[in-house]
């Protein structure tokens, strides 16, 4: 009786009006909820991303962008703008420097360099950077690299309208095109691209090392191209992987500013390391916390294989006249005049007469007693070197200058030619020989 009533008072408890639910009756369907796993959400109102890039560009930075739009494939499209120079594209992007990798980033503290921007409905963002925020009152950000992975969250608010945004977005990336290698000086954030050893302190267990942040192949082209080198010469003993402290007396840790034409040695900070004599690969971290100038600030991690300050890179067989590259094929010394040889490079293949290369070889007439490795110039014998090829014969009595530098090991010639204006020639080989 109490389950019959309850039965009647449900059923009795309609609102007038209102037929009771037939369920046969069809039921209107209900949109789903979107879900999206990369998405861009401005104040709550979540879209799809549906274009996420990722890349390593200039300087080293790693950049993600992500758009609402379809079909974009570099971070360099988003600069595309119309005739009135509006921005065609909707995005968010930001750059970062692999210092921060796998960090929070806190917009408003960060000091390593990155770029905020974004162009969204209600969330526009020209700039912020280290140091420089004043369209934001909050924001956050990390860019985590793993497993083939760059995953990007983001959240950020204006300072002006509190319009707030938010980023989730993953991509397929390739962590190893980063370079970890790198160094900050004076707060300027750098790649390292270059590492050279020099090998005449290991007699004194010291290890020497020079950085650069271009691309040099050798010690002597970073000398003089680089903006600034870091010299670093540390006890072998100290590259233990344990942490020790600089200490002028024993280490050394000098910056020269080639811009400036200054040097600066560090007076104090700490540095680990280890190293790997066999293989010339090197770990280095370095923190300097003062300098001899009280005004710089520099930090490096470096961990990789280093080249020989020594190492001079395998020149190719051939000479440029006027602008043109020739390939040296063949080279003959006529011996026949004593006192002095004459040297016939050539493009020919496979000659070894002075007949089969006396129409197209540059001719290089060389004291005999001058093949052995060392340099000498136009006027260390005035009367008997000369270089020519065609129409032209260079020589100091025809008021011209150039070196030569040959080496002669039994069949195998070495030759270097320099006239400083219009040619140049490179030879290291074999020869023939006539006698």
């Amino acid at each position: 009786m109490l389950a019959a009533s309850m039965v009647m008072f449900v059923t009795g408890c309609q609102k007038p009006g209102n037929d009771p639910v037939d369920p046969d009756d069809p039921v209107d369907p209900v949109d789903p909820v979107e879900t999206f796993t990369n998405f861009i959400s401005v104040n709550g109102t979540k879209v799809e991303a549906k274009s996420v890039c990722a890349e390593v560009i200039q300087d080293g930075y790693i950049v993600v962008a992500v758009s609402p739009e379809e079909g974009i494939t570099s971070y360099s499209e988003l600069g595309e703008t119309d005739d009135d120079g509006n921005p065609l594209h909707k995005f968010v992007y930001l750059a970062i420097y692999p210092t921060i990798i796998n960090q929070d980033i806190d917009f408003l503290t960060e000091e390593h360099n990155f770029t905020f921007m974004a162009n969204m409905d209600d969330f526009y963002v020209e700039y912020v950077y280290a140091g420089y925020f004043d369209e934001i009152s909050a924001g956050t950000a990390k860019l985590a690299a793993e497993d083939g992975k760059l995953t990007f969250t983001l959240n950020s608010t204006l300072a002006d309208s509190l319009s707030t945004l938010e980023v989730y977005a993953e991509t397929d990336f390739d962590i190893s095109q980063i370079n970890f290698n790198n160094m900050s000086y004076n707060g300027e954030d750098k790649p390292i691209r270059s590492a050279f050893y020099d090998s005449r302190y290991e007699a004194y267990d010291m290890t020497t090392l020079y950085f650069a942040a271009g691309h040099f192949e050798t010690y002597n082209e970073m000398l003089s191209g680089a903006t600034y080198i870091v010299a670093v010469a540390v006890p072998n003993s100290d590259l233990d992987g344990e942490t020790h402290e600089i200490d002028p007396e024993t280490t050394m840790f000098i910056i020269q500013d080639n811009l400036e034409g200054t040097s600066t040695s560090a007076v104090s900070g700490t540095f680990s390391g280890t190293i790997n004599e066999a293989t010339k690969n090197y770990s280095l971290k370095v923190d300097c916390t003062a300098f001899d100038d009280e005004v710089t600030t520099f930090s490096m991690e470096f961990s990789g294989d280093v080249v020989s300050t020594a190492y001079a890179p395998a020149e190719p067989n051939e000479m440029t006249y006027n602008d043109e590259t020739i390939t040296l094929n063949s080279a003959v010394i006529d011996q026949t005049t004593s006192g002095q040889w004459k040297v016939y490079l050539s493009p020919t293949e496979g000659a070894t007469t002075v007949e089969e290369v006396s129409g197209d070889a540059l001719i290089l007439n060389i004291p005999n007693s001058c093949f052995d490795g060392d340099s000498i110039g136009f006027s260390y014998y005035k009367d008997i070197i000369y270089v020519s090829y065609g129409d032209e014969t260079w020589s100091y009595n025809n008021g011209n200058t150039g070196t030569i530098t040959a080496l002669l090991n039994e069949n195998n010639l070495e030759i270097k030619f320099d006239n400083y204006d219009n040619c140049k020639a490179y030879y290291n080989g074999s020869c023939s020989i006539v006698k």
